[in-house]
């Protein structure tokens, strides 16, 4: 298990020499587990944020790292990237980075997507709640339209009409990039949409895929989401 996880981190670590982009606008279903000793007594430390950030579980050199998790049955896709990612920001939209103040080691950074410890924005401790002990937890995630930076449905739809305009076929290659990531980790492997907006534009363009609720969404109630996730993937 432990090679074939590793195998698969090579082959994208290598696709990244040729598409630097994919590190920062995607990452892996793969978190540090929350120190339990910090979490207060009655709190389960899994609906935390700590250590959520911690990207060690991705380093090679790492004794403990969770490379052997990496698995190539699914493939997370979401619709694109919020402001509060550093290093989204950092390639993307340099200025709206509130933490650019400092000299930003990028090589550092790779696979933060999704791993947010933001107090007051970041709704990724819940992925990490959900998916922990599913099917899902090891797969490849990424952000369906990369380069759109957008909190609001209006500034993404503003901007994906500009992108458009700008390319008619920008929407299909966005999903080409997904399906070619998939055809890179393994070609049979699910993808799994990631709420509603990702499904309607992949939908008819890359065969069958599996939908589920964003779990950044308010009226998603967390406890309900995780047994959800794990009911439907075992």
């Amino acid at each position: 298990m432990e090679s074939y996880g590793k195998e698969i981190y090579e082959k994208i670590c290598k696709y990244c020499e040729e598409q630097p982009m994919i590190g920062y606008s995607s990452s892996w279903a793969i978190w540090s587990d929350p120190d339990f000793g910090k979490c207060r007594k009655g709190k389960n430390p899994w609906r935390t944020k700590d250590s959520i950030d911690d990207l060690s579980v991705f380093e090679v050199d790492n004794p403990n790292n969770k490379l052997d998790k990496i698995t190539g049955g699914y493939i997370l896709v979401a619709l694109n990237p919020a402001e509060q990612i550093c290093t989204t920001c950092t390639i993307i939209n340099k200025n709206a980075c509130q933490y650019n103040k400092a000299v930003i080691d990028n090589s550092k950074q790779k696979w933060n997507a999704f791993h947010s410890p933001c107090k007051k924005k970041s709704q990724d401790y819940k992925l990490r709640y959900a998916v922990h002990g599913s099917a899902l937890e090891g797969s490849f995630i990424t952000d369906l339209f990369d380069d759109i930076v957008a909190t609001s449905k209006a500034d993404f739809k503003a901007k994906l009409n500009a992108k458009i305009a700008e390319n008619p076929s920008y929407v299909k290659d966005k999903v080409q990039r997904v399906i070619s990531i998939r055809n890179l980790i393994n070609p049979n492997a699910q993808i799994v949409a990631i709420g509603p907006d990702v499904s309607k534009y992949i939908k008819g363009s890359i065969g069958e895929y599996e939908e589920i609720k964003h779990y950044s969404q308010r009226s998603v109630s967390l406890d309900s989401y995780s047994c959800e996730i794990k009911e439907r993937f075992t």
